[in-house]
């Protein structure tokens, strides 16, 4: 790898390292060229927005809403769908039928209209003058009878009636708004009134069509209803019949709170126990009589006469105990008490004696009742059963009774919510609901100058940006010694800035630097080299110029140079250079003059060999033998000899000239030398009879970028641009 590929890669990778810098510099060298570039077809477009014919916008919005308000509950005959994108297809595939668009036609007569009738609109040479038709016709009768024919039927008023919904879909544009149940109605017309009213009249036709869809469904569902209500009716009626009519079967007249037989079953039971009662009182009753015991019957009878005995002898007891308590147990007032009280329990025991028949005839009719009272409840308990299972029956009869009545009752509430007159007063308007008519725009929708004017600044300067960039893109000149280095193999020798009184400091400084490098860097190495040619691919690219410099920086170190102008070809455009003497390298070589006759020093102090006459071809004098005699004995005359050569494209002066120097510099001029035509011109100076000796004399060449534009050059960014940067100008000054 080269030194310059080594140290100058990074640095053009970093001035060239995205391509929007490399645009963005590319822009600004054409600065002025898009700027006026830009305002030209700024003010073009302008001009042609503001001719187009205008198009107005009326848009009205209108909200579907989820539910519709009714009077009455009757969703579930009418009831309205969950809201969802396909809800919102539907009703805009509803604002686009055929059905609602024919209103809008027939509400606004559009048939007769021209801009939404194509029939009625003139033909292309309905305008044009007879005679222009005639022309016409006579030039391209056939073209006239195929676009035109004579026979051309007339359209059909269905094919009218189509063509203007099909003109009608083409002026509206219906979209929901995100996020909402509200849609978005606009219509398109060249007259600002007809755009509100086709939008009004599209919303009011929809609104009308849900008005119409809902009686519809109204009536419909109303018409089902009562052709039902007559079966569930008869149906009703004979399921209560049913009922009725199996509980009187069955004997299930029901009373306060149950049934008879239930009631009846519930008496015999109480009365059972009550029996049971009885005959367990009479039975104990017995039992003690039966004991023998008389004290023990007369305590368990509860006869009256008894109970008032037992009554006297507690009373006795109690004055008894008293006395005793007072007298004592052995007193003589207790005889009477006692003898009282002893004929009283001998009543008592004589009562219970008598009662002893009768009491065994209450045990024995007592037990008789209640064995005919369980008789009597087994019956009932049989029967009960009977009647649960016909209850059971009764309450299926009863549920199916109860069934027919409700559907009936259901229909009958939906036969009164359907019903025309009720529905339209409970609900006078559809699902429907109008946020905003559309009004009279003021101002056209097309174009609109808000958005299309910005928009052909855009393109205006886009397009002359465009045009710059193409323009930039046509360059065919070398702008970087990287540039030099990738395309021809070789690293560049030097960048030389275009001389000028501004520059002329920095020339100065690159022409020293370069023969710094011409005398110590590559080729023949070291200071060897005594003849040095200049050429470059084309005339003015900077040869005689920086051939002088060459000299005049060597001169200026001490050293002796010659300066020869081998270009005889326009040698009297040089004849100035050496104060107007025509003698010169064309005299020598021609043998008519020794080589230090024809010198002549410069006001610079530079020892100068001019071009003289040539007096025939050039080329055929170069290639005398005398050219190499006079250049060896030159070279040793002075430490280096500096040949201003012509171009290398020029006949065949340079080829000889190189092969007989030691080092050649090829100039390439900055921006303007095209690389093909380098590659031409290197090729055809150092193409030889053998690869080996092209090798040879290719690797005394050295490159040279010349006459470069110091401003351009750090537009254009490159690494080498560096050279010129303000900052290193202004330390020069």
């Amino acid at each position: 790898m080269t030194p310059m590929a080594q140290l100058g890669g990074f640095e053009e990778g970093s001035a060239e390292q995205t391509f929007l810098q490399d645009v963005t510099r590319k822009l600004g060298r054409r600065k002025l060229f898009i700027i006026g570039a830009t305002a030209l077809l700024f003010a073009v477009l302008a001009a042609v927005i503001q001719v187009l014919p205008r198009t107005y916008e009326g848009t009205a919005t209108v909200e579907v809403e989820s539910q519709t308000p009714h009077a009455v509950a009757v969703r579930d005959v009418l009831g309205d769908p969950a809201f969802t994108d396909e809800t919102m297809g539907t009703e805009l595939a509803i604002l686009n039928s055929r059905e609602l668009l024919s209103r809008v036609v027939d509400q606004l007569k559009l048939t007769a209209d021209p801009e939404f009738n194509p029939n009625l609109k003139p033909g292309l040479l309905d305008g044009a003058s007879p005679a222009l038709v005639s022309l016409f016709t006579r030039w391209a009768p056939e073209l006239v009878r195929s676009l035109w024919p004579d026979d051309k039927a007339a359209p059909t008023r269905e094919q009218v009636y189509a063509d203007v919904l099909d003109a009608l879909r083409k002026h509206l544009s219906m979209a929901p708004v995100s996020h909402s149940r509200v849609m978005q109605i606009s219509a398109y017309s060249h007259d600002r009134q007809k755009a509100a009213l086709i939008a009004n009249a599209v919303v009011d036709s929809y609104i009308a069509v849900h008005l119409e869809q809902k009686a519809a469904v109204s009536g419909e569902a109303h018409r089902f209803i009562e052709k039902q209500l007559g079966e569930l009716r008869e149906a009703a009626n004979s399921a209560a019949q049913a009922v009725e009519d199996y509980r009187n079967q069955n004997g299930l007249i029901a009373g306060e709170k149950n049934t008879l037989l239930q009631e009846e079953l519930t008496q015999a039971s109480n009365q059972l126990l009550e029996a049971r009662g009885k005959l367990a009182t009479l039975n104990t009753q017995w039992q003690a009589i039966k004991s023998g015991n008389p004290e023990n019957a007369a305590a368990v009878i509860a006869d009256p006469t008894i109970t008032k005995l037992r009554e006297q002898e507690s009373t006795l007891d109690m004055q008894l105990a008293n006395m005793s308590r007072r007298y004592g147990s052995d007193s003589s007032f207790l005889g009477p008490l006692k003898a009282q009280l002893g004929a009283v329990r001998a009543s008592i025991t004589a009562e219970a004696r008598r009662q002893v028949p009768s009491l065994q005839y209450a045990v024995n009719a007592q037990q008789a009742n209640v064995d005919a009272l369980v008789a009597r409840l087994s019956d009932l308990i049989g029967r009960v059963r009977k009647m649960e299972l016909a209850r059971a029956h009764l309450a299926t009869l009863t549920d199916e009774s109860r069934a027919a009545h409700d559907i009936y009752v259901n229909f009958l509430s939906r036969a009164k919510e359907t019903d025309r007159d009720v529905q339209w007063t409970a609900t006078p308007a559809a699902n429907v609901r109008i946020i905003s008519q559309a009004a009279d725009p003021l101002r056209p929708w097309f174009p609109n100058n808000r958005v299309m004017l910005p928009a052909a600044l855009i393109l205006a300067f886009g397009a002359a940006c465009a045009t710059a960039l193409v323009a930039e893109g046509r360059k065919k000149g070398v702008l970087s010694m990287r540039q030099i280095e990738a395309l021809f193999g070789v690293a560049p020798l030097g960048l030389i800035p275009l001389r000028t009184e501004r520059t002329e400091a920095i020339y100065h400084d690159a022409t020293e630097q370069l023969w710094n490098r011409l005398v110590f860097d590559g080729g023949t190495g070291g200071s060897s080299w005594k003849s040095l040619m200049i050429t470059s691919t084309l005339p003015s690219e900077g040869k005689t110029t920086l051939a002088r410099a060459l000299a005049e920086v060597a001169v200026n170190r001490g050293l002796r140079v010659l300066l020869i102008d081998a270009d005889m070809r326009s040698a009297r455009a040089k004849r100035e250079l050496v104060g107007g003497h025509v003698i010169g390298l064309g005299d020598v070589l021609r043998g008519e003059l020794n080589p230090h006759d024809a010198l002549h020093p410069s006001p610079t102090g530079v020892m100068t060999l001019p071009a003289g006459r040539a007096r025939g071809n050039p080329t055929r004098l170069l290639s005398l033998p005398t050219l190499e005699a006079t250049l060896r004995q030159l070279e040793r005359d002075y430490d280096h000899v500096i040949i201003d050569a012509p171009p290398a494209l020029v006949g065949g002066d340079c080829w000889s000239l190189s092969r007989l120097v030691d080092r050649t510099v090829f100039l390439m001029k900055w921006a303007s030398t095209p690389p093909e035509q380098a590659s031409v011109a290197l090729n055809r100076l150092f193409t030889a009879d053998r690869p080996d000796e092209a090798a040879g004399t290719m690797s005394k060449v050295a490159l040279v970028l010349n006459m470069v534009d110091t401003k351009m050059a750090v537009k254009f960014g490159h690494a080498d641009s560096v050279l010129y940067s303000p900052a290193l100008k202004r330390y020069y000054q």
